[in-house]
């Protein structure tokens, strides 16, 4: 009988995924979901991208909390 794999591991948080991915691969964990830094023409802006696209979908109001 074949294994079936019935769960999913991933890392959640908050912090950037510079920091995070070398852990989640040291892990053998392939998901991870943190915080990007915002890129225009490959240049590091100061916005982080993510949490305003998750923001939005749901409909919460995060630009008026930060």
């Amino acid at each position: 009988m074949a294994a079936v794999a019935r769960y999913l591991c991933c890392i959640v948080t908050a912090t950037n995924v510079v920091v995070t991915r070398p852990i989640a691969a040291e892990f053998g964990i392939e998901h991870l979901l943190g915080i990007e830094r915002d890129t225009d023409d490959g240049t590091p802006g100061g916005r982080f991208t993510g949490l305003s696209q998750v923001a939005g979908t749901r409909g919460w109001p995060v630009m008026k909390l930060f």
